[in-house]
């Protein structure tokens, strides 16, 4: 059986994949950007798929695109995901063909599993499945960006009131949240404010999802962690006011390879912040560039915790079998849901620090599950030879058992700061403040060009 799966998030696109294993073991799956699937479909699909799953959080980008694959697999069941209210807008295109439309909010494995079985047996006329009070949900996990409409600082048709907060604009839209830049009206401070959306608060696990990024970060009182300024309730939401980062993310540095005098002294600064978080038995989960925040004083943060997993919060979506995380960045141990621990945020480190080195990431292929089969089997990808000398600390974080790896953050900086030594530790106090680090000096060496 062969299935096209069309979204514009990564880890949507996972997850569907991993519940459509569980139901059809020898399922082929092609998955796509949502601007990307003409283009792969000419050149990926040989054969029409059995079935197409397409999703959006836009209602006109559903319904535009849903129209179009209707067209062009005719006759093939197609399934439409987005939130409920979106439903009578792409009502029209389900009338064309096979269709169901399946709302956000109701989406589980039964759900999802109870429509493609009722669209691709039966082939009977469209149907719109009802909501349902189910705690399987799946876990929206991203970092879609928004479309900015009219109503941007609305959530369900409603105003967003927060007391003493002023919000100025949008900045992210997850599944289950939206995140602003807010002003505090009491001095004016700029910070960022993530906001429940008001009809998962009668969800105990997805408030318990919200809340556990507050208790993870509540923890830690470190410069290498995000600040978390306030939290509340108000009659409909739940939010977190944190700290703004106005030089944005280690996502916009890449692009381009960057020397290894500016590399190695960004990787000290993220195995500090590692390092941090590791000694409050934390593990972040899912580390990754956007992940990895810079201030206006240049100096670096780790943010989002919200899949994140600490030894003292036992939480039913912390546990070992889950998949969260980002596939390009992802452990092998992760990738196959075993329980990970601060190794696995190593190993994510390494494949950052290659993609700094570099510009490329360390595996790539046609669909995410063939990247998390290659981050489990091929080895290490081999540095340049300008950048030989830290082929070995490359390993040692890419390592696929976690025993061959640095077994922490701390053996990590002591490996790096013996072979670099001060040369390493100037750089760094210039392009990255940040603690001063504890870690004994070794004799330096002179940095590869």
């Amino acid at each position: 059986m062969l299935a096209f799966l069309i979204h514009r998030s990564e880890d949507f696109r996972l997850l569907l994949s991993q519940y459509l294993a569980i139901f059809w073991p020898d399922i082929q799956v092609v998955d796509c950007g949502l601007a990307d699937w003409e283009a792969v479909a000419a050149h990926e699909l040989a054969d029409p798929p059995d079935f197409v799953i397409v999703g959006d959080d836009a209602a006109a980008s559903l319904r535009a695109a849903a129209n179009d694959l209707v067209v062009r697999f005719a006759g093939r069941p197609l399934l439409c995901i987005g939130a409920a209210e979106h439903e009578p807008m792409v009502r029209p295109v389900l009338q064309q063909g096979l269709c169901v439309y399946l709302s956000t909010q109701s989406l589980s494995r039964s759900t999802l599993s109870e429509a493609l079985n009722r669209v691709i047996a039966e082939r009977t006329a469209p149907v719109i499945l009802p909501g349902e009070d189910v705690t399987d949900r799946l876990v929206f996990i991203g970092n879609a960006e928004p479309a900015p409409d009219a109503a941007e600082f609305c959530m369900n048709g409603k105003p967003i009131r927060i007391r003493g907060y002023r919000l100025t604009r949008k900045i992210g839209d997850g599944g289950m949240s939206r995140v602003f830049i807010a002003e505090r009206e009491e001095d004016g401070q700029e910070l960022v404010l993530k906001i429940l959306d008001g009809s998962m608060m009668q969800d105990p696990v997805q408030l318990q999802r919200f809340m556990h990024e507050y208790r993870i970060v509540a923890q830690v009182n470190s410069s290498w962690v995000v600040k978390i300024f306030d939290q509340g309730f108000t009659d409909e939401h739940v939010f977190i006011a944190m700290e703004h980062f106005p030089a944005g993310d280690l996502r916009q540095q890449l692009g381009q390879p960057i020397a290894p005098n500016r590399a190695l002294p960004l990787l000290w600064a993220m195995g500090m912040a590692l390092d941090s978080i590791h000694q409050h038995g934390i593990v972040h989960r899912d580390l990754k560039p956007p992940n990895i925040m810079f201030r206006a004083d240049r100096s670096l943060a780790l943010v989002d915790f919200g899949v994140s997993q600490m030894d003292s919060i036992a939480t039913e979506f912390t546990q070992s079998g889950e998949l969260v995380g980002t596939p390009l960045y992802m452990s092998p141990e992760q990738g196959s849901g075993r329980a990970v621990d601060a190794r696995s945020d190593l190993y994510s480190l390494g494949a950052i620090f290659y993609e700094i080195l570099t510009a490329k990431r360390v595996f790539t292929a046609k669909s995410l599950m063939m990247i998390i089969h290659m981050h489990a089997t091929e080895p290490p990808p081999r540095l340049p030879p300008p950048l030989y000398t830290m082929q070995e600390l490359l390993d040692r974080l890419l390592a696929k058992d976690p025993a061959d790896r640095f077994q922490s953050a701390r053996e990590m900086l002591l490996y790096v700061k013996s072979k670099w030594g001060e040369t390493l530790l100037k750089g760094g106090r210039a392009a990255v403040r940040g603690q001063e680090d504890t870690a004994p000096a070794g004799d330096a060496v002179a940095l590869g060009k």
